[in-house]
C-alpha cells in the first residue's frame, strides 16, 4: 500500500503529468467551472491508481486556483479528495485484486473471484459512472450555497513559484529540498517500481 501511494506521488509530480496538469487548468474559467473540473480529474485519476488520484487531486487543485484564484479554496480542496469516492471500484482497488490472486488468504473459502466478477460488472460499472457523472454536480452546488468564500493567500502561491525557481537553480536549495527535487533520485525511484 505504501508504494502504491509513493509511485503515485512520483507519477502525478513527473514533469510530463504537471505540463498536463497545467494545460487542464486553462478549461477553468469560472469557480464553477474550476471545482467541476478539479472533480473530473481527481475522479478519473483515481480510477487509475489510488495512490495517483490522491495527489493528483492535490495538485491539480493548486493549478487551477492559479487561474480562477476566485474559487472558495476550501470547496476546491474539498473536491479534489472527493474524487477519491470511487478507487476501490477502479483499477487499484485492493479487495478485488486481491481475491483475484491464486494464493490470496481465502483462497480456500472463496477461491479465486477473477476482476471480471468484481471491478467489471455492470453493477461496480454503474456506480462508478454515477459517481463521476453526479459528484462534479454536487461540488458544483456546494459552491452555490458558500456564503463566505475562503480565498488563497497569493503569497503562498508567490513562495511555491520561489521553491520551483530555486530548484531551477539549485544552488538556493537545502539537501533535503535537493532530494526531494531531485528527477534522477525520481526516476531511480519510479523505475525501480
Amino acid at each position: 500500500m505504501a508504494l502504491i501511494v509513493v509511485t503515485g506521488y512520483i507519477l502525478a509530480s513527473s514533469s510530463v503529468i504537471t505540463k498536463l496538469l497545467k494545460r487542464l487548468a486553462i478549461l477553468a474559467n469560472t469557480p464553477g467551472q474550476a471545482v467541476v473540473l478539479v472533480t473530473l480529474v481527481a475522479s478519473i485519476a483515481c480510477l487509475i491508481n489510488y495512490g495517483f488520484g490522491l495527489v493528483i487531486g492535490a495538485l491539480f487543485a493548486k493549478h487551477v486556483v492559479i487561474r480562477v484564484p476566485t474559487v472558495d479554496y476550501r470547496l476546491l480542496i474539498a473536491a479534489a479528495y472527493s474524487g477519491f469516492l470511487v478507487w476501490h471500484g477502479g483499477l487499484s482497488a485492493s479487495i478485488p485484486l486481491t481475491i483475484a490472486t491464486e494464493d490470496h488468504f481465502l483462497v480456500d473459502t472463496l477461491g479465486s473471484v477473477p476482476v471480471t466478477q468484481t471491478l467489471l460488472t455492470p453493477y461496480n460499472l454503474f456506480i462508478v459512472i454515477t459517481l463521476i457523472a453526479t459528484l462534479p454536480v454536487i461540488n458544483y452546488f456546494s459552491l452555490k450555497s458558500v456564503k463566505d468564500k475562503t480565498l488563497i493567500d497569493p503569497t503562498f502561491l508567490e513562495a511555491d513559484k520561489k521553491i520551483e525557481h530555486a530548484a531551477a537553480s539549485d544552488n538556493l536549495l537545502t539537501p533535503a529540498e535537493r532530494l526531494e527535487n531531485s528527477q534522477i533520485l525520481s526516476w531511480i525511484i519510479g523505475g525501480a517500481g
